[in-house]
């Protein structure tokens, strides 16, 4: 809150927020926690069809989240190339210290993968 009005934080680099623009208003849609990722095997995904979702609002809310990323994903991609470069260098950046240990969940993956890890 800003002089009694709702703000919309800056992005950063462990987290973007999804907007759009309505009217001369900006709305938050969603936030990407670039900083809390994790890698999920192929085979544990489940396709989910947007154009089935019963609920219209929530159908509307993916699509417009959807249709944010595919117009940012160079910027995402570039954020999350950093964070996890300064996350594997060891950088004393006090947000990349949040993040998590992105070289430790892939290991917890591919141990997944394997069939070692309940």
């Amino acid at each position: 809150m800003v002089e009694g009005e709702k703000k919309i934080r800056k992005n950063s680099l462990i987290v973007i927020r999804i907007t759009e623009k309505n009217g001369d208003k900006e709305e938050l849609k969603g936030t990407l926690q670039i900083g809390t990722m994790i890698p999920v095997p192929e085979t544990e995904l489940i396709e989910y069809d947007v154009n089935r979702e019963e609920d219209i609002d929530y159908r509307n809310l993916v699509w417009s989240e959807l249709e944010y990323i595919r117009k940012h994903e160079k910027k995402i991609i570039k954020n999350a190339k950093i964070l996890y470069s300064k996350k594997e260098n060891g950088s004393l950046d006090k947000v990349v210290k949040y993040c998590l240990d992105f070289k430790g969940v892939e290991k917890l993956c591919d141990k997944w993968i394997a069939g070692n890890i309940i």
